[in-house]
C-alpha cells in the first residue's frame, strides 16, 4: 500500500511533491496550522567523460518528463541538467 493511498484513508498525512499529490487529495497549509514547504531543485549530473548517445536521449528524456510533471500540476520546482565536475 502506498503512502497516497494511505493519505487517501484518512489514517496519515505526508510531506510530497505537489506535482504528484492527486487532485482528490487536499493540501495541507498555514490555513490548517503547518507550515509552507520550501521549493526543491531537482539536478541531473552527467560525468564529462564520453558517455553514449543513449545516455544522453535517457538524461534528456528524465529532465523532460519532470519538466512536464512540474509544469502539469500544482507544484513548484527547477530541474536541470548539469555536467559532473
Amino acid at each position: 500500500m502506498g503512502i497516497i493511498a494511505v493519505v487517501k484513508s484518512g489514517l496519515a498525512i505526508t510531506a510530497s511533491g505537489k506535482s504528484i499529490i492527486p487532485d482528490d487529495v487536499r493540501i495541507l497549509g498555514p490555513t490548517e496550522g503547518f507550515p509552507d514547504l520550501p521549493s526543491i531543485v531537482i539536478t541531473l549530473l552527467k560525468s564529462k567523460n564520453s558517455i553514449s548517445q543513449a545516455t544522453n536521449v535517457l538524461a534528456n528524456y528524465v529532465a523532460e518528463s519532470f519538466g512536464e510533471l512540474i509544469h502539469n500540476k500544482r507544484g513548484k520546482a527547477e530541474s536541470k541538467i548539469s555536467d559532473e565536475k
